[in-house]
């Protein structure tokens, strides 16, 4: 039996991939929990919100000792450092699979924003919630990246990214992948189930339908060359060197815009 991690920010793709696991045969520890409107994730959150919003503290863990032996578990990037490096040296000790999600950073960034009307998309706050975004796109994984690295190099190869355009480019090797990461060997029945799961129409926020002043603000932001190597060497994004947390220069450029 293996505990699977899911950490992920939101708008990722992260409740699809519990729901891929849950259909695989993997017990999911949560449900439909989030204070977000269900019109964003109409197929449900999967997580359990005390877990998601501060990690897998000891406290937790007492707590969910008996379900955490062989479930999912969803965990946002930053709340895997509440208490310090603690969590990450439990991580170690039991060896779970972890998948880290990621999606376009301007997708994620408009997705998570999406509760702004479209009245106020293009708007000077709307502008500066997405600069937001993208600032923390970086800082998050680049925190993970490193930490993992300095501290926990051994947890490298337990780990797989997940990239939400994968179960859109190609179901059957998203499915796959999932499974082996988390070693199971679902049956005929259980992979039907698990892709039929996968709806495109779901597929929102597309990149292709960005304005394009969001384009042109994205394009030197560092989100912009991280996500490339996710997307075609992710191996390599281990040895890269990732920025200090950022100032709030980008956010005096962003009012500057207007």
């Amino acid at each position: 039996m293996t505990l699977s991690l899911i950490l992920f920010q939101p708008r990722s793709g992260s409740s699809l991939l519990a729901q891929t696991l849950r259909l695989l045969g993997k017990p999911v520890l949560g449900g439909f929990n989030s204070n977000c409107r269900q019109a964003l994730n109409p197929l449900g959150f999967w997580d359990i919100p005390e877990i998601r919003d501060h990690g897998l503290t000891f406290e937790r863990r007492e707590k969910y000792r008996e379900e955490l032996a062989d479930a999912v578990v969803k965990v946002l990037w930053f709340s895997t450092f509440e208490g310090g490096g603690e969590q990450w040296a439990w991580f170690s000790e039991v060896r779970p699979a972890i998948f880290i999600t990621y999606r376009h950073p301007l997708e994620q960034a408009l997705s998570a924003n999406a509760a702004f009307s479209r009245e106020q998309a293009g708007t000077q706050e709307h502008f500066l919630a997405i600069t937001h975004s993208l600032r923390n796109w970086t800082f998050g994984l680049g925190k993970v990246v490193r930490f993992v690295r300095e501290n926990h190099p051994e947890l490298i190869q337990r780990i797989r990214f997940v990239g939400y355009h994968e179960h859109l480019e190609d179901p059957v090797a998203f499915v796959d992948k999932v499974a082996r990461h988390a070693g199971l060997t679902p049956d005929a029945a259980c992979l039907r189930r698990a892709m039929e799961n996968i709806d495109k129409t779901l597929y929102r926020f597309r990149i292709n339908e960005v304005p394009a002043e969001y384009l042109r603000w994205y394009q030197p932001m560092p989100a912009r060359r991280y996500f490339e190597i996710l997307r075609t060497a992710p191996a390599s994004l281990w040895e890269e060197q990732w920025p200090d947390e950022p100032t709030l220069d980008v956010l005096s450029r962003a009012n500057r815009m207007f």
